[in-house]
């Protein structure tokens, strides 16, 4: 009797481990080397990772995207610049709260791109 309430009670506390799902920091990703949009619907912006070839000085800029895709619209983050150097080819930057943005996100690279970027991020 005693070692099937103990059965019961290792069996009840199993049930909400295999329910529980923990929350992933992100589920989507874009990959960008150009002006363009990565996402038209609001969500969270979680990082940014940058790699660079070292050839060419370049700048990228998020942008809020109002749907006119241009810098015009408003800043998510100030400007990453990628400096043409032979050992410094990756940077990024991480949130640890999550950057909300309301309409989406848009790209605006300025200079010769011979690199890409990747973003994580989650919609609403």
């Amino acid at each position: 009797m005693f070692k099937s309430i103990i059965v019961l009670c290792v069996l009840a506390l199993a049930i909400p481990a295999y329910a529980y799902r923990p929350p992933t920091s992100t589920d989507k990703s874009a990959v960008m080397n150009s002006d363009t949009v990565a996402t038209d619907v609001a969500g969270y912006l979680y990082g940014i990772i940058c790699a660079n070839d070292g050839s060419n000085n370049w700048t990228l800029d998020l942008h809020n995207d109002d749907g006119t895709a241009t810098a015009a619209a408003a800043k998510l983050i100030p400007s990453m610049v990628q400096t043409t150097s032979a050992t410094n080819r990756f940077s990024s930057i991480g949130f640890e709260t999550p950057l909300e943005y309301d309409t989406g996100v848009w790209f605006n690279v300025t200079g010769d791109t011979p690199g890409s970027c990747i973003i994580y991020y989650r919609e609403k």
